[in-house]
């Protein structure tokens, strides 16, 4: 049975690609590094007690302790530079700033906004999906990410409509990453480039 890019990726990491700093093939593999990085976090946050609660910037940054400090995927690249986390990297020209931002050697800024969602509010897009249509975030950047902090699990499916009429070129229902939560889209930005965004939701009880 083939390999699943998740598995492929997983597999190459502390082998072939660990072997300098400079170690990736493409740059679609180090994104994928990141966003399996994410989901591999989620699978610990969503135990930390009473997380659901917390507000949005709170489980954002739950996220960016547990891969600093316990996400074996990322850790030899987290020390050798090759990836820095920057939460709320602040923006000075535009007064912007992006939830979190992967920068990658060689490669530059992998951005995700984060929003906390108790239904289909359209935050996620005008708080969140518009700065990088505005080119607020991420914009010398062909990718960036949206990742929802859901106390619904059907929100997901529910943001589909809402999304594909809001300047989308192109909705990719396939999961990021064989990750169920997951959907990509392409929109036009206001300069006329589009950019490809990463939707993960991460489900969290309220129980």
């Amino acid at each position: 049975m083939a390999q699943t890019t998740a598995e492929r990726i997983k597999s190459m990491v502390g082998k072939e690609l660990v072997k300098n700093n400079s170690r990736y093939k493409t740059s679609r593999e180090i994104k994928n590094l990141c966003i399996l990085s994410l989901i591999d976090s989620y699978n610990r946050v969503k135990n930390t007690p009473t997380v659901a609660s917390f507000n949005e910037n709170a489980m954002r940054d739950e996220f960016i302790i547990d891969m600093q400090d316990n996400c074996s995927l990322i850790k030899t690249e987290l020390e050798n530079a090759t990836i820095r986390i920057i939460p709320e990297s602040w923006d000075p020209d535009k007064r912007k700033k992006p939830d979190i931002v992967f920068f990658i050697a060689g490669i530059g800024d992998f951005t995700f906004e984060c929003k906390k969602l108790s239904s289909d509010e359209d935050k996620y897009l005008n708080d969140g999906l518009h700065r990088f249509i505005s080119l607020a975030y991420a914009e010398k950047e062909s990718e960036a990410g949206m990742i929802g902090f859901t106390l619904n699990a059907g929100i997901p499916q529910k943001l589909i409509n809402k999304i594909k009429q809001f300047h989308c070129s192109k909705f990719i229902d396939k999961p990021v990453l064989d990750f169920p939560d997951s959907y990509k889209s392409i929109h036009t930005c206001e300069n006329s480039k589009e950019i490809l965004i990463f939707h993960l939701f991460f489900y969290f009880s309220k129980n």
